[in-house]
């Protein structure tokens, strides 16, 4: 009889389980959009969208930690920016991919000099000059891939 119980009970608690586990949320269509049904100007746009928005996102995280706590975000950063220096794109999106390169490229940069300062500060040397130059690099680079990503939708609405 006890054994029942502990059977039964255990039976119960694993369906519930699995039925909160299956809600209706996740069921339906979603934003992502389907990348076979996707002209090859599409999916770079998409891509590159994806890509500015990864390094945003650990731009502001970075913004939000203290200097001496960004050694993992900038690892995540040279990580994201190797992703994007490894895909490949058609010729006519070959501009975008430098310009979120370089966008990348200036985002890791500019708080990978931030860590280096305090690094440097921290081992009681003396800094050779300011490292902005990346900082301020890093706006420029964005409006230029927003420029190029402007035109290639520009260009597959054609």
């Amino acid at each position: 009889m006890k054994n029942r119980i502990v059977f039964m009970t255990s039976l119960i608690a694993s369906i519930l389980l699995i039925t909160s586990c299956t809600g209706s949320e996740g069921i339906g269509p979603t934003n992502t959009p389907d990348p076979l049904l996707m002209t090859s100007n599409e999916r770079a746009i998409w891509e590159f969208e994806n890509f500015r928005d990864e390094v945003n996102d650990l731009a502001a995280e970075a913004d939000a930690t203290p200097v001496e706590e960004l050694e993992p975000i900038v690892k995540q950063m040279t990580a994201l920016k190797e992703e994007i220096r490894g895909c490949e794109f058609t010729l006519s999106a070959s501009q975008a991919h430098s310009a979120l390169l370089s966008f990348a490229s200036s985002t890791e940069q500019c708080y990978f000099g931030k860590y280096a300062e305090y690094l440097i500060e921290a081992s009681g040397h003396e800094l050779m000059g300011e490292s902005d130059d990346h900082c301020d690099q890093v706006q420029i680079y964005k409006e230029r891939l927003d420029t190029y990503l402007q035109e290639l939708k520009g260009a597959d609405a054609d």
